[in-house]
C-alpha cells in the first residue's frame, strides 16, 4: 500500500516540478490524396495545431516514399527560414508557401513528374509538443485528365441547351426587326396619304390662281368687245 502511495506522489512531483512537462503530440490535418497532371503544379496541404506558443524551436519536415517502396527521403526542412533540396529529384520543384505563423506548413511543387507517385507525409514539432503522427498525403501523377461517362453526358446536354437557347434569341431578335421596319413602313404610308406635302399644297394653290385669272381674262375680253 505504502509502495502504490509513493508512485502517485512521485508522478504528481514530476508533473508539477519546474523543467518537466508533459509530452503532446502536435496534431497535424492533410489531405489523404490527391491527384495531378504531369507537368504542372500542386500544393501540399499541411496545417498544424500545437498547444504552446509557437517557438524559434518549432520545425516542419516533408518526407517522401515512393510509390511500392518503405524507405523514405527528406525533401524540405524548416525552422525559422525554408531548406530546400540541394540535389536529388526534387531539386527546383519544392517551393516554401506555408506559414507557421497561421499554423500552416503546405509546400508546393513545381514542374510535377511520374517520379513524384508516391506519400508524402509532414510532421510539425514545436517542443515541448512532440508529434505523434505525421500527416500523409498519397500523390497520384496522371498524363492527362480523363473525364466520366457522367461528366461528358452532363456537358454535351450543357451544350445543346446553350445552343437552342442561343437560337432562339436570334429567332426572337430577327422576327422582332421584321415587325419594327413593317411597322414602320405603315405608318410612313399612311402619313403620305392622310397629310399631303407642301409642294402638292403650292401646286394646287397656283393651280386655282391660274383658272381664276383666265376666268377674269376672259369677262374683261367680252366686255371691251361689246363696247365697241
Amino acid at each position: 500500500m505504502c509502495g502504490i502511495w509513493m508512485y502517485l506522489f512521485n508522478v504528481l512531483g514530476l508533473l508539477v516540478t519546474p523543467g518537466v512537462y508533459r509530452v503532446a503530440a502536435v496534431e497535424i490535418s492533410a489531405p489523404k490524396e490527391l491527384k495531378v497532371v504531369n507537368g504542372t503544379e500542386v500544393e501540399l496541404h499541411c496545417t498544424f495545431r500545437s498547444s504552446q506558443p509557437h517557438s524559434k524551436r518549432l520545425s516542419v519536415t516533408w518526407n517522401f516514399r515512393p510509390y511500392g517502396q518503405t524507405t523514405e527521403e527528406t525533401i524540405f526542412y524548416y525552422q525559422e527560414m525554408p531548406y530546400l533540396p540541394t540535389d536529388g529529384r526534387f531539386k527546383d520543384h519544392v517551393v516554401w508557401t506555408g506559414d507557421v505563423q497561421k499554423n500552416d506548413a503546405s509546400i508546393t511543387l513545381h514542374g510535377v513528374q511520374f517520379a513524384f507517385n508516391g506519400t508524402f507525409s509532414c510532421k510539425v514539432q514545436n517542443p515541448p509538443d512532440i508529434q505523434g503522427y505525421s500527416g500523409e498525403t498519397v500523390l497520384q501523377v496522371i498524363q492527362s485528365v480523363k473525364l466520366s461517362e457522367i461528366e461528358i453526358l452532363a456537358a454535351a446536354v450543357g451544350g445543346a441547351i446553350i445552343l437552342v437557347i442561343f437560337i432562339l434569341i436570334i429567332f426572337i431578335t430577327v422576327r422582332y426587326c421584321r415587325q419594327d421596319r413593317n411597322s414602320t413602313e405603315v405608318v410612313l404610308r399612311d402619313t403620305e396619304w392622310k397629310q399631303p406635302s407642301v409642294c402638292a399644297l403650292e401646286e394646287d394653290v397656283t393651280l386655282k390662281i391660274t383658272e381664276k385669272d383666265l376666268d377674269t381674262d376672259s369677262v374683261s375680253g367680252e366686255e371691251m368687245e361689246d363696247h365697241s
